[in-house]
């Protein structure tokens, strides 16, 4: 389980979702709820910055055979996007959360003894 911070600077390796209404720039397939990794970023863009996503093996296992299809046939790669840094979120990974939490606990039960 995950959830959104929107408040969050966006910077490369943070994992990103992208927002409700987002259409890919190509073939406007609705890309609402896509997840991956900002591997990138291209600050000359206006009028905001572009962030290069890497999907997550998530979005790529429920990605449509079409859409690959289509990429495919445009000499596009389908594991990467460009999109605006406004038409996605920071989101936090729960599981990442509980791992930390997990870490901090079994640290603190050593220094703790």
């Amino acid at each position: 389980m995950s959830t959104v911070n929107k408040d969050h600077k966006l910077s490369i390796g943070d994992k990103v979702v992208v927002n409700k209404c987002v259409s890919d720039p190509d073939f406007g397939s609705d890309l609402s709820g896509w997840s991956g990794i900002i591997n990138s970023f291209d600050t000359t863009a206006e009028p905001q910055r572009l962030v290069e996503i890497y999907w997550d093996k998530t979005t790529l296992s429920r990605m449509p055979k079409k859409y690959v299809r289509k990429c495919e046939k445009s000499n596009l790669n389908h594991e990467i996007m460009w999109l605006y840094e406004s038409e996605v979120d920071f989101m936090i990974s729960e599981e990442k959360d509980i791992q930390n939490n997990s870490l901090i606990n079994k640290i603190l039960s050593i220094f703790s003894k």
